[in-house]
């Protein structure tokens, strides 16, 4: 899931050419599937629209060249869609859970039963080393959600006593966004709850100093409560 892999028959790594990459990508992503005017549209943005359409013919054919016996991309009524089905890009997946989770559409006792190798994918990154633009948005977006998926998972963890796992979680929480304070205050919870409180306070005090140090902020009134009740 970290980067773009394209899996022949499911199993052999196929290489494939940037533009090619793109035009596969953003059809993927899309789930059901893309109009021809939109999909050139995406990949050429500053070139006019008849030759745009004359290269996505091109680039179509081209891609369908790469693995002769498997056709990747199908044209349907002006659409281009995946010849493969949806369920074989890791990233749906991996959005529907992290999507699952902030909903609470997932149980607490389903949470607390599942094993930690399922909640792996929203410790990933996305699209690693592509740079277009689309790409970006993609990964800006995943990042947004997979917050807010590991911080709502942290704290169904906690509330379950499976401390270490809430913790890793809510760490994981913090790689994606470093001044989300959330993470921390699940932490410095389930350090307290360990009877550990040096190290719930040393969490407190690095947050402090580094919330200051970027935005000149204080933590929330929620979080110095957490830590009074601490010292009490």
């Amino acid at each position: 899931m970290p980067r773009f892999e394209f899996l022949h028959n499911g199993r052999e790594r196929v290489a494939i050419p940037a533009v090619p990459r793109l035009a596969i990508t953003l059809v993927a992503l899309e789930r059901s599937s893309l109009s021809r005017a939109e999909l050139a549209a995406h990949l050429w943005p500053e070139v006019p629209e008849r030759q745009r359409a004359r290269r996505l013919r091109t680039l179509l054919w081209r891609i369908n060249r790469l693995l002769p016996d498997t056709p990747v991309l199908k044209v349907s009524e002006g659409h281009v869609i995946l010849v493969e089905q949806s369920e074989d890009i890791d990233l749906h997946a991996a959005w529907d859970l992290a999507q699952a989770l902030v909903r609470q559409a997932i149980s607490k006792q389903e949470v607390l039963n599942s094993p930690p190798e399922r909640w792996a994918p929203l410790k990933s990154i996305v699209l690693d080393g592509e740079s277009d633009e689309q790409s970006f948005s993609v990964q800006q977006e995943w990042n947004h959600l997979r917050l807010l998926a590991l911080d709502s998972l942290s704290q169904m963890l906690l509330a379950g006593e499976r401390i270490l796992l809430a913790i890793e979680m809510a760490e994981s929480a913090i790689k994606v966004d470093p001044l989300s304070e959330s993470p921390y205050r699940t932490i410095t919870s389930a350090f307290i709850h360990r009877s550990d409180n040096a190290t719930a306070w040393r969490v407190y005090q690095d947050y402090s100093k580094f919330v200051e140090a970027e935005l000149g902020l204080m933590p929330s009134f929620e979080y110095q409560d957490i830590v009074s009740r601490m010292k009490a």
